[in-house]
């Protein structure tokens, strides 16, 4: 039995091509290492070329000693902080996590409004240990994936498998280096 699908109008994709994901692309790194400001410097040429980019980066505050007091996330579209992850001695004693997960919840209102307000590309740094456990943003970031919105995640080679996992495998994986990004974003242009 041969299976009907129903035809596509003059101004309509295919239901094959409706079916198909935006492209997406974790952005992999290696912990602890410096990454430098290579998403800084893909964002802001992007801005420069009028694409409207959404999501959020971090910036690591340190002190006057060089030790890292705080993890603020910036929203890309209005720079916003929000502080994330702040030390205190008692989590620094105890090397325990000090990730604020109420404040992680804040950020997913960054996502939502960046696919809202129509981003042509998003861009989430990063894919974390909460994610890799299918917590914090993993739920938003599939959302945006699903919804059509090119994507480009930040993910430490730690959870590599957890992200191929989350994401069937699918989508690409690039160096983290501004030109990977660029080259990345020309072919996800032409693929859409």
């Amino acid at each position: 039995m041969t299976e009907s699908r129903p035809s596509a109008g003059p101004d309509q994709p295919s239901p094959d091509e409706a079916a198909q994901p935006a492209p997406f692309a974790a952005a992999v790194y290696v912990p602890r290492q410096p990454r430098g400001d290579a998403l800084a410097q893909f964002i802001a040429r992007l801005k420069a070329d009028g694409v409207r980019v959404g999501g959020m980066v971090q910036d690591v505050v340190l002190r006057e000693d060089g030790s890292r007091e705080r993890i603020d996330t910036i929203d890309i579209a209005t720079g916003n902080r929000i502080v994330i992850n702040q030390s205190t001695q008692e989590t620094l004693r105890n090397h325990e996590c000090s990730l604020d997960v109420q404040a992680l919840t804040e950020t997913t209102s960054v996502l939502r409004r960046a696919v809202i307000e129509g981003a042509e590309l998003i861009i989430v740094e990063k894919f974390g240990a909460k994610e890799a456990e299918g917590e914090g943003l993993s739920g938003d970031i599939l959302d945006v994936i699903a919804a059509g919105v090119p994507m480009l995640v930040a993910v430490p080679q730690t959870s590599l498998d957890a992200w191929r996992e989350r994401t069937g495998g699918l989508g690409s994986e690039v160096a983290f280096s501004e030109p990977a990004f660029r080259e990345w974003w020309a072919g996800a242009q032409q693929g859409q």
